[in-house]
């Protein structure tokens, strides 16, 4: 009774190790297509920040901005001969 009742349970765990290999394989996959989707709409999520925020580096760097701003600070359009350009010698 000993020998058959041991030779069931080799059999047994025979059948049931690919099984179970199975469905740890399966659940992995699984697991790992949820991973891929979530990270997919992070992707999305970050292109449009990166959009939104290009959008606001050319609104804060437009020359009409700029003028403004110059202007209510008190800046002035330099008119001939106000600019002088210093030119370093090399070395």
């Amino acid at each position: 009774m000993t020998r058959m009742f041991i030779i069931t349970l080799f059999v047994g765990l025979l059948i049931m190790a690919p099984l179970m290999v199975i469905v740890w394989a399966r659940s992995e996959v699984v697991t790992t297509g949820y991973r891929i989707s979530e990270l997919l709409k992070e992707r999305e999520k970050l292109r449009e920040v990166n959009i939104r925020l290009r959008q606001e580096i050319n609104s804060l760097t437009s020359p009409q901005r700029l003028r403004r701003i110059a202007t209510e600070k008190g800046f002035q359009r330099a008119g001939r001969g106000r600019i002088i350009v210093i030119v370093e010698e090399g070395d």
